[in-house]
């Protein structure tokens, strides 16, 4: 009989210093991390003598490839190796440094996340608010091939620093648009066609039954029909950055979607921005017709509730791009 997930993440805590060096150990706690959107998950905790590196391991994943038949000697084995990766990887910023601005500056970037999902996270940390989003600023430690590891910046490091929320802002934005350049990509049907089997994919998941998958399936399909009659016309295209990680935030990056708008067409033209979760935003064009625009919030609403992961949807609206402005607001 399997453990549950808390008996589990005690037996983790208990048996972890067996496949380590235990005259180096500290201490070995499970503790909680908050991400984005409120989401918790437990992280196992490793602090050892003479090391400032403190990876941190989620436990989620090993915890899956328990209840799929993996031995528990297996698993802590597993743990302890990726330990050991992490305490030698090539940190860009010493996590020790991180109260010194001139040792972070460089590494200093920006994330938008949602305003009323995220409140309680905000209330300790500078941010922006734009429409119904916060863009908020954190400092990268760690990014390789496996991904982007980086620190939220709050009011505590800020009163170390000692600059404004101004400054922090203007020097951040510069950062991520050198470090994360804007990358706008034309998707055509394909993403959309993603979309659609995701969805039947993560039903199942959820328990659905196949028919029951299928049905949700073929709702989607209608809510995408504007968006595939569009398609023939102009294509669609997807805003994101280079690395596809936060890339929603491009769609802030001064003078992009000025610069794309104009590409399109002589003089520019508005579309809509559909927020497909932190990483991404897709461009349609705009049209007049609210029934559009209600179309779109429901594909939107209905991905972040069948595929997106809670930690990365970033709204549940669709916004508009007026050229003529160069503004982005909410579309409805």
């Amino acid at each position: 009989m399997c453990m549950d997930y808390k008996t589990f993440s005690s037996y983790i805590e208990d048996n972890s210093e067996d496949y380590l060096d235990r005259a180096a150990v500290v201490s070995i706690q499970v503790l909680p991390d908050i991400k984005n959107n409120g989401v918790v998950e437990e992280t196992l905790v490793i602090r050892t003598k003479d090391n400032p590196q403190c990876p941190v391991i989620c436990l989620t994943p090993y915890y899956d490839a328990y209840t799929k038949g993996t031995d528990k000697a297996c698993i802590l084995a597993e743990i302890a190796d990726d330990y050991f990766k992490g305490v030698y990887q090539p940190y860009t910023v010493p996590l020790g440094h991180l109260m010194d601005f001139e040792a972070v500056r460089e590494d200093i970037f920006i994330r938008a996340v949602n305003y009323e999902r995220n409140k309680d996270m905000l209330a300790i940390c500078p941010h922006v608010r734009k429409m119904d989003l916060a863009l908020t600023f954190r400092v990268r430690f760690y990014q390789g091939s496996d991904g982007l590891s980086s620190l939220l910046v709050d009011y505590r490091m800020m009163g170390h620093w000692d600059i404004s929320e101004e400054f922090l802002y203007e020097y951040a934005m510069k950062n991520t648009t050198a470090k994360f350049p804007p990358v706008i990509e034309s998707s055509e049907d394909i993403y959309t066609g993603l979309m659609l089997d995701l969805v039947a994919q993560q039903a199942q998941k959820s328990g659905h039954t196949r028919e029951a998958a299928r049905i949700l399936k073929e709702d989607m399909k209608k809510s995408l029909r504007v968006i595939d009659r569009r398609s023939k016309e102009r294509p669609l295209y997807v805003i994101t950055n280079h690395i596809h990680l936060n890339g929603a935030t491009a769609a802030f990056y001064p003078g992009v979607l000025k610069s794309f708008s104009e590409s399109l067409c002589r003089g520019g033209m508005d579309f809509y921005l559909l927020p497909c979760s932190i990483h991404e935003m897709m461009i349609v064009p705009y049209e007049s017709d609210p029934q559009t625009a209600e179309a779109y919030k429901r594909i939107v609403a209905s991905g972040n509730q069948e595929v997106v992961r809670p930690e990365e949807i970033l709204s549940d609206n669709v916004y508009r791009y007026t050229f003529k402005t160069d503004e982005i607001s909410i579309s409805i």
